[in-house]
């Protein structure tokens, strides 16, 4: 299975890219790969990896914000000496004031455009996109804008949205999976898709795939470090393997856990160890808020659709990102584990986020490149 891409909140509050492998655990050599420059397109942050594979060798493609906050898509290469910064490959211009964020994908079928980067862009003073533009290259580090692929009017999707993963799936269809808020002051985000006979349209909105939802309730006594038993007002609507967080609105108390077991009607079991302690916490679904749809893929071309959700601002006021898993079935998405990203350091232990395979093709079906 290819390896992941994933950003998450590093050193001095800025996003930097890691590489682990399908199982979520560090990828070997190294797991940090990309960190902002302090200086250039990419001095503040970069985030929202998008991964392919080209000569055998991973090319990063990923959002970038300088020093005044304007985004930008650039590229690193991988390589076995480290990772080489190439520079920014997609910058603003005309009527966009800074790209929001990008999907590449090798579209092998296309010998005259055999890149393709399907990206957001913010217009004017509005603060998040709302339409879908094409870019295309030879090589993958020139590239040229085509204009506008799609953009969603649909309810739901009246204060902008952010792509998050397009692919070919088995059928020959075309997915493209985002997230949009209905709300100014983007306090909700729903999951969307779109379809389309080919990659470059016309694509037609296809379905709302994921709501924000769950559960929020108090835990009603201090805790320990380290229980495991977790006293709650009420178990209703919580479920064993899915995801929530256990805290309060900070960033000093707060934890990604998963729940084993409901032991009784005020009692559940997770399955790791708490690192928060005392009294006044939550335990609130990592999807409270908002989802994104950020990964979809099949392990074989006869498997269940999978999703890796991203879900973010469960508590309003602090960091909490994090990624949960779904399976497509007969009734619908179901959140379905393994949660295979698991924080696994102090410098992500509050946001580990974005995930994006290495592709190496345009097809929903993971592969090795």
């Amino acid at each position: 299975m290819p390896d992941f891409y994933l950003n998450a909140m590093g050193a001095n509050n800025t996003y930097q890219i890691y590489r682990v492998g399908f199982d979520g655990l560090p990828a070997a050599p190294a797991s940090l790969v990309v960190s902002p420059s302090q200086s250039g397109f990419d001095a503040r942050h970069v985030y929202w990896p998008s991964p392919i594979s080209i000569a055998g060798r991973t090319h990063i493609y990923a959002t970038a914000e300088d020093n005044a906050g304007i985004g930008s898509i650039g590229l690193w290469i991988e390589g076995p000496s480290g990772t080489e910064r190439v520079g920014q490959v997609l910058a603003p211009t005309g009527d966009e004031t800074e790209i929001g964020m990008a999907v590449v994908l090798p579209d092998t079928a296309d010998a005259g455009a055999p890149f393709k980067m399907i990206y957001g862009p913010v217009v004017g003073n509005f603060p998040r996109p709302r339409e879908i533009r094409l870019a295309t290259s030879l090589d993958g580090k020139t590239w040229a804008k085509r204009g506008t692929l799609y953009a969603p009017t649909h309810a739901g999707a009246t204060y902008g949205f952010q792509v998050s993963n397009v692919c070919q799936d088995v059928d020959g269809t075309w997915r493209l999976f985002y997230s949009a808020t209905d709300r100014a002051d983007a306090s909700k985000f729903s999951a969307f898709e779109a379809r389309s006979a080919s990659i470059t349209g016309p694509w037609v909105s296809y379905a709302k795939i994921f709501d924000p939802g769950g559960v929020s309730v108090s835990v009603t006594a201090s805790i320990a470090l380290g229980t495991r038993y977790i006293p709650v007002s009420t178990t209703a609507g919580i479920s064993p393997g899915h995801l929530y967080l256990l805290g309060d609105d900070s960033n000093a108390r707060q934890q990604r856990v998963e729940v084993a077991k409901i032991y009784s009607p005020t009692v559940v079991i997770l399955k790791e160890q708490a690192l928060v302690s005392g009294a006044g916490l939550m335990l609130r679904s990592v999807h409270f808020n908002k989802v994104d749809p950020s990964f979809f893929y099949r392990e074989t071309p006869q498997s269940p659709g999978r999703f890796m959700f991203t879900a973010w601002g469960s508590f309003a006021n602090s960091i909490n990102e994090f990624v949960f898993e779904a399976e497509e079935g007969a009734s619908g998405i179901e959140i379905k584990p393994p949660h295979r990203f698991l924080p696994f350091g102090p410098g992500n232990f509050l946001s580990f986020e974005n995930p994006a395979a290495v592709r190496a093709n345009a097809s929903c079906v993971l592969s090795t490149p």
